[in-house]
C-alpha cells in the first residue's frame, strides 16, 4: 500500500523475528526440494530403469502437487499454515527416506506421489505464513525478499545434492541429509507465529450453490486476475527452462552455463531492488515495466547469434521474471481477506503449475513445427498479449494490482 505522496509507509518493520524465521524455513524447504529433484532421476537410472521412467515419476509428482493445491489452500485457511507446513515437511522427510529403502519403481512412484502432496502443502503453507508475517504496507517488498529463498535453493540445492552423491553414487547420504534438513525445518516451524482471522460463518438463510460454492471455496476470486497473468509468465518461462540448451546447441551458441548464472544473479537482484521500483511506480506500472523487460529477453533470444546476446537475454530474463513473480504474487494476496490468504496463494501456484506444465508441452510442438528458434518469438508475443490482458482487466474490473481500500 502506498501513501498519497507515492512512498510506502515505513513505520512498520519488515525484518521481524517471525519473517526472518519463515524465510529460513523457506530456504531449507526449497533447497531440500531441489536436492531430491536432482538426485532422484539419477537414482532411478542407477537402479537400472530408463530415463522415461524417471520422467514419469516426476510427472506423477507434478500431477499430485497440482491436484492438491486448491485443497491445501483451504486447509491452510481452516487449520492454519503452521500445522499444514509441519505436516508437509514431516511427510516430505518420510518420503525422501523411503526412496533409499526401496529399489522398486512402483514403490518410488508411490512415494513420489506422496512427495507431490507434501510439496503442495509446504509451498502453499510457507508462502501464506510469510505473508502473515509481513506488514501490509511492506507486502511487495517483503514478498520480493522472501523470493530470494527460491533463487538461493535453485543455485545451491543441485550442487549440494551432487556433492553428497559424489562419484560413488552414494544416494542414501543425500536422502538422509535432505530428511535431516526437513526435520530442522519442522522444529523451526514450532516457533512460527501466525496472524489469523476466524473463518466467516455462512448465514443460515444463505442458499448453497453446488459447484459454484465448491470452486469459490477452493480458489480466491481476488487472486484470479493476477494468476491469469502469472500463467502467461510461467508458460513462457518453460521455453527457456526446457529448450534453451537444445536451442543453443542447434544454433552453435556457446555459453549456456553462463546464461543460467546471469539469470540467477539478476533474479536475486530484482528481489533486492523491488522496493524503489514499487515506490516510484506502484504495482500496476511496475508490472508493465517488468513485462517489457521480460518480453525483450525472448525477442533477443529469437535474434541471438552469439554468446553476448545470449548473456544479455539471460540478464533481461532474470530481472523481468523476478519482478513479475514478486509483483503478481503480491497482487494475488494483497486484496484477499486474511482468512483467505491460503486460498489466494494456492490460486497463484495453480497458475504456476499449469503454465510450466502446459508451456513445456506446447513449446515442444511449436519447435517441431516451426523450429526451436520460433518458440522465443512466440514467447515474446505472449508477453505482449499479457500486457493487453492487463489493460482489459483494468477496464472491465478496475484496479486489481495495488491494495484496494474498502
Amino acid at each position: 500500500m502506498r501513501s498519497k505522496s507515492g512512498s510506502p509507509a515505513n513505520a512498520e518493520r519488515l525484518w521481524t523475528v517471525g519473517f526472518v524465521l519463515i524465510c529460513l524455513i523457506a530456504v531449507i524447504q526449497r533447497t531440500s526440494t531441489q536436492m531430491q529433484n536432482t538426485a532422484l532421476p539419477l537414482y532411478i537410472q542407477a537402479l537400472g530403469y530408463t530415463k522415461a521412467a524417471a520422467g514419469n515419476a516426476n510427472a506423477v509428482y507434478s500431477a499430485a502437487s497440482l491436484l492438491l493445491r486448491p485443497f491445501m489452500g483451504v486447509a491452510v485457511d481452516r487449520w492454519g499454515g503452521k500445522r499444514v507446513l509441519m505436516f508437509g515437511t514431516v511427510l516430505l522427510a518420510l518420503t525422501v527416506l523411503g526412496y533409499g529403502a526401496t529399489d522398486s519403481l512402483g514403490g518410488i512412484v508411490l512415494l513420489r506421489a506422496l512427495g507431490g502432496v507434501a510439496f503442495s502443502a509446504t509451498t502453499v503453507a510457507v508462502s501464506t505464513v510469510s505473508v502473515q508475517n509481513i506488514a501490509e504496507s511492506r507486502m511487495t517488498e517483503g514478498i520480493g525478499y522472501f523470493g530470494l529463498s527460491s533463487a538461493f535453493a535453485q543455485s545451491v540445492g543441485p550442487v549440494f545434492a551432487l556433492a553428497l552423491i559424489s562419484d560413488n553414487d552414494v544416494y542414501w547420504m543425500c536422502f538422509v541429509v535432505t530428511a535431516l534438513l526437513l526435520g530442522a525445518a519442522t522444529l523451526m516451524a514450532l516457533f512460527v507465529k501466525e496472524r489469523r482471522e476466524p473463518q466467516p460463518q455462512a448465514l443460515p438463510h444463505q442458499p448453497r450453490e453446488g459447484k459454484r460454492d465448491l470452486w469459490a471455496s477452493l480458489l480466491e476470486p481476488s487472486a484470479i486476475l493476477p494468476s491469469i497473468l502469472s500463467f502467461c509468465v510461467f508458460f513462457s518461462s518453460s521455453a527457456v527452462g526446457t529448450f534453451i540448451s537444445t536451442y543453443t546447441k542447434e544454433s552453435a551458441i556457446a555459453g549456456v552455463a553462463t546464461f543460467f548464472v546471469v539469470k540467477a544473479l539478476t533474479i536475486a537482484l530484482s528481489r533486492v531492488i523491488i522496493r524503489p521500483i514499487y515506490t516510484l511506480l506502484g504495482n500496476g506500472r511496475g508490472l508493465l515495466l517488468a513485462f517489457g523487460i521480460y518480453g525483450a529477453n525472448f525477442l533477443l533470444l529469437f535474434l541471438a547469434r552469439g554468446s553476448l546476446a545470449l548473456w544479455a537475454a539471460g540478464a533481461l530474463f532474470g530481472f523481468g521474471y523476478g519482478l513479475l513473480q514478486t509483483l503478481l504474487n503480491a497482487a494475488a494476496v494483497i486484496n484477499a481477506p486474511q482468512s483467505r490468504r491460503g486460498a489466494a496463494n494456492a490460486t497463484y501456484y495453480i497458475a504456476m503449475d499449469l503454465g510450466l506444465g502446459a508451456g513445456a508441452a506446447c513449446w515442444g510442438y511449436v519447435a517441431d513445427w516451426f523450429g526451436t528458434r520460433s518458440i522465443y518469438l512466440g514467447a515474446a508475443l505472449l508477453q505482449a498479449a499479457a500486457v493487453l490482458l492487463f489493460f482489459v482487466f483494468q477496464h472491465m474490473y478496475g484496479q486489481f494490482m495495488d491494495k484496494i481500500e474498502k
